[in-house]
């Protein structure tokens, strides 16, 4: 298609007049171009089957394969799970609410009895602090160790044959959601820094470094399958009052596009890092309206996350409706993107001031 557009555009300067005419014709080809290859781009994105099968395999010494899904005590964690336990993987749950995990293991275990899930109860708030917790992912009174998230890692994953690692924890600050940062404490920036970005950047660094020891044994093989997947956010085109959540999401999408250039520099194929940026989403602990077009629910949008494992592309929108919604903002002035996105914050923000004055008067 290129090229022809290209020969049709030189034929048609031969029989123009002047130079400056053909230059602007010259151009105008090339942008059009352009523009039909970004826009095939983006249909193959969407047009590709997944690959989520490449990572349903048993190892060398046929241990079935695992996944780890951060953030899977409610919402689209559980969705993940649900689903990587339907394609054939086993599934490791993760979340600070070991109550609520175990909900969510006996409900998975009862709809998938031919797969195996276990516990991983850390807080992704506190990356960098030790943790209490005992290597059954037990949190309690009777807690007899207090690991690193390194160590943790290790006593929860290192006798998996794990394939699979989803980065979903994640969220916003708790109320106020929607503040200037000179109003967040210094506390409140960390926490939520360390949740959406140094929290899944450490599990990624550690999960790399679990399947390049694994790779060095004799029985393994340099190019085994692995899928690591870090959810993102459309908050990180620049919402302001909620400069920490989208500065975070920046943080950990740049992240998955650099470690894929260096596993490649390094020979580490097989192993896909994709980032997925997420609209609004319903059936969330924060949004429980009826699911549309724009705002789907949890299965949806994590259907539509693995089925992006085939686009070959570092960072995607995973639902496609808000990808085209995304899609229609590109031509739009930066000026007027500038006013759309402090007129929708700055109304979000009003309605959430309003509404916690109406509650403390009512308390």
């Amino acid at each position: 298609m290129i090229a022809f557009i290209t020969a049709t555009a030189a034929a048609a300067i031969d029989s123009l007049p002047t130079a400056v005419t053909r230059l602007a014709v010259l151009y105008a080809g090339v942008k059009v171009a352009h523009a039909l290859y970004k826009f095939g781009s983006f249909c193959a994105v969407y047009l590709r089957p997944s690959q989520l099968y490449r990572y349903v395999y048993d190892d060398a010494n046929g241990n079935p394969p695992w996944a780890l899904v951060t953030g899977a005590s409610d919402g689209v964690g559980v969705a993940f799970a649900d689903q990587l336990a339907a394609a054939g993987l086993n599934v490791v749950l993760h979340g600070r609410n070991k109550a609520k995990l175990d909900g969510v293991r006996k409900r998975l275990a009862e709809k998938h009895p031919q797969r195996q899930f276990r516990l991983f109860v850390a807080d992704a708030t506190r990356v960098c602090h030790p943790v209490l917790t005992d290597v059954n992912g037990d949190i309690d009174g009777d807690v007899n160790a207090s690991l690193s998230i390194d160590n943790l890692v290790e006593a929860h994953l290192g006798d998996l044959h794990l394939t699979v690692l989803i980065n979903n924890a994640g969220g916003g600050l708790p109320s106020p959601t929607y503040g200037s940062l000179a109003e967040t404490s210094s506390t409140r920036i960390v926490d939520n820094m360390n949740l959406n970005g140094v929290f899944p950047l450490v599990l990624t660094a550690r999960f790399l470094e679990l399947l390049q020891r694994r790779r060095q044994q004799p029985t393994s093989s340099s190019s085994n399958p692995a899928l690591i997947m870090n959810i993102g956010s459309l908050a990180d085109i620049g919402f302001p009052f909620v400069t920490p959540y989208a500065a975070s999401k920046v943080l950990i999408m740049a992240a998955t596009s650099m470690a894929r250039r260096e596993l490649e520099a390094l020979g580490q194929g097989g192993i896909q890092m994709l980032a997925v940026r997420f609209g609004s989403v319903t059936g969330v602990s924060h949004t429980k309206s009826a699911p549309s077009l724009l705002v789907p629910d949890t299965d949806t949008m994590a259907r539509a996350s693995l089925a992006r494992t085939g686009s070959h592309r570092d960072v995607v929108i995973g639902h496609l409706p808000q990808a085209l919604q995304n899609l229609a903002l590109v031509p739009l002035p930066a000026y007027m993107l500038e006013q759309i996105f402090k007129g929708v914050m700055m109304a979000r923000r009003t309605k959430e001031m309003k509404e916690m004055s109406e509650q403390k008067k009512s308390e």
